[in-house]
């Protein structure tokens, strides 16, 4: 193999969740007696030693920082006050770890008929639970409960963790010491016919239940995909601060060939090294990266490239960019009667504030050593809904189209919503915090799946400019109506459960309308108002078998009609699933790898360039 220091057997674009995963394996591989050569590119800084990303319990010091990409997107069927329209942030890691240095570090599989539709629904084989599932397990390790500075109110003596994770994988995960009043809102759900599953979320789901989230941190520090790159070998190299801006192409045996990439030195501000591949270049970006470096380098629909000036087409890939899906999340808040339940004692009172950050930088325990979220649940809408006339109608007419699914595209055995607590005030503004002395429990609703459908698409041929995102979230009026149901039911959970019932003093603030005084139609008016993404976006360089028309990459995640160009991330998801989408990341990066070694196995290592 060639010495040059700008040839790479095989160059990972983006460093975020999947691609450090991928690139890792890639690099530890022995092929035909010999060590692969890999590049890692990632457009934004390293994550390394940095607190607020370790520190998990700081998140939100995460968004829009140097390590989030900061999109802004125009959202025409949500609203501000009633106002239609509105331009909401979605942030998105941008540094080595990627999103996973952003979020709120979740375990949530999703459902195993969400991974078993792939193959019935698009062809493409190798992509049900039971072939994901070694994968969920390999990049995971697995930490039993700590010694927590809060008593244990609910013990995972239960939680059959040999089962369901990993041990030996880069990312640790580890279960979470609950506040008191996660313990009350378990009753409550338990209350209301939500039986306890401990492992719903990794187990391959429950159409309703309640259990245990781990999250991805260990001892209280995040575990990011940057832990797949720690200690490296020599042959796995690792550039930050160098954006992607075009995949090279060749004609190789009649066929258009991915044989490099361009870059752009960020913090030069001028044009970085040109890459060159041997065998593939594999795009780990996301959902919104991944289509547009495809679409400025030629690759996308023909018609709307040329209409922003991509001069050169090299495929027209008509459905790169469209699919666009993604969870929304909404907010409740209720006032606590009695103190000490929930944590905002610990965030929002000054000396409770420096004590936290005190005992995170000197003992990595306390309010900051994980996201204050408490118990979660799955649940199914059929009930809630069943004399709604806009519900009904949307049933008859699944009926037609499909009778074993419902109006949102799942079967009896899979869930339409996520409730859980968050143990003290918390939303994304944080414009109506509690005064000191005063607890409040926030109640989170999340829609699973919605129907509405968006796209990414470019706003010129420049590849620094963010493209244009529009989810259409709540464009369905299912979903509005759905979603509305889903909160109306929140609250009755947390105002009537039977653990919740008598510590609710009242809606918080205090000066809202009653919750139970709320029509269906106001609850509409609240969901889009206060709902915004759960950072779950999908779909947009779809997977599918050799007939799906609207698939961009088939089964082996190889981009249909070219050679030597792979997407592996979450955007090749046909569907978001019914979970949180950081499980699937990583396992995708996994997957790839052997694939990609399956595919070269064998195969002679003489540069093809």
């Amino acid at each position: 193999m060639s010495d040059d220091k700008y040839t790479f057997d095989f160059i990972i674009v983006g460093g975020g969740t999947a691609g450090p995963t991928l690139a890792r394996r890639l690099a530890d591989a022995w092929i035909s007696g010999k060590k692969l050569k890999v590049l890692l590119l990632e457009s934004g800084p390293s994550s390394e030693g940095v607190d607020d990303i370790r520190c998990p319990g700081n998140w939100v010091n995460t968004i829009h920082s140097e390590y989030d990409w900061s999109y802004e997107v125009d959202e025409p069927y949500l609203s501000t006050d009633g106002e239609e329209r509105r331009l909401c942030g979605i942030p998105r890691g941008h540094c080595l770890g990627g999103s996973s240095c952003l979020n709120t570090s979740f375990v949530i599989r999703g459902t195993k008929g969400d991974f078993d539709r792939i193959e019935e629904e698009t062809g493409a084989k190798g992509w049900g639970w039971d072939d994901l599932f070694p994968y969920f397990l390999k990049h995971e390790c697995y930490v039993p409960q700590g010694s927590s500075h809060e008593p244990k109110l609910i013990d995972f003596e239960t939680y059959d963790y040999k089962k369901f994770h990993g041990d030996s994988g880069p990312i640790k995960v580890q279960p979470y010491d609950y506040a008191p009043i996660s313990k009350k809102f378990a009753e409550s759900l338990s209350s209301f016919g939500y039986p306890y599953n401990p492992e719903i979320f990794v187990n391959g789901g429950a159409p309703q239940g309640w259990g245990h989230v781990v999250r991805s941190t260990s001892n209280g520090v995040r575990s990011t995909g940057y832990d797949a790159l720690v200690h490296a070998p020599k042959n796995l190299d690792i550039i930050t601060g160098h954006a992607v801006t075009k995949i090279l192409f060749e004609k190789i045996g009649g066929k258009q060939t991915a044989v490099g990439v361009e870059t752009y030195n960020r913090a030069a501000e001028e044009a970085g090294p040109t890459y060159k591949a041997r065998y593939e270049v594999v795009l780990c970006c996301g959902s919104y990266a991944s289509p547009q470096l495809l679409m400025v380098s030629g690759v996308g629909p023909k018609k709307e490239l040329e209409e922003v000036g991509v001069k050169d087409i090299i495929l027209d890939s008509p459905y790169v960019g469209k699919n666009l899906q993604d969870h929304l999340i909404c907010g409740l808040f209720v006032e606590i009667k009695e103190p000490g339940y929930t944590r905002d004692h610990q965030f929002f009172d000054d000396e409770g504030l420096d004590k936290s950050t005190e005992e995170w930088k000197n003992k990595r325990t306390g309010f900051f050593s994980n996201p204050p979220q408490g118990i979660f649940s799955y649940g199914r809408i059929d009930n809630l809904l069943k004399d709604d006339p806009v519900w009904k109608e949307a049933c008859e007419k699944q009926k037609k189209l499909n009778p074993r699914r419902d109006p949102m595209g799942n079967d009896p055995s899979q869930p339409h919503f996520e409730i859980w607590n968050a143990e003290l005030y918390i939303e994304l503004e944080m414009t109506q915090a509690p005064d000191e002395g005063q607890s409040v429990m926030t109640v989170i609703g999340e829609i699973l799946p919605p129907r509405s459908k968006g796209y990414v698409k470019l706003k010129s041929a420049d590849p620094l400019e963010n493209p244009d995102i529009v989810h259409n979230y709540l464009q369905d009026p299912v979903d509005a109506r759905v979603f509305a149901a889903i909160m109306k039911h929140a609250a009755d959970v947390a105002t009537n459960g039977a653990g919740t019932k008598d510590l609710v003093k009242a809606r918080w603030p205090p000066e809202s309308k009653p919750f139970e005084d709320m029509s269906i139609e106001e609850w509409e008016t609240y969901v889009r108002d206060k709902s915004h993404t759960c950072f779950h976006p999908c779909g947009t360089v779809k997977l599918g078998g050799a007939n799906d028309k609207e698939a961009v990459v088939d089964e082996r995640l190889r981009v249909k009609g070219l050679d030597g160009l792979r997407v592996a991330d979450v955007s090749v998801l046909p569907r978001v699933p019914n979970g949180h989408t950081q499980a699937f990341a990583y396992a995708v990066g996994e997957k790839a790898a052997d694939l990609i070694l399956a595919d070269i196995a064998g195969k002679d290592l003489r540069p093809r360039i």
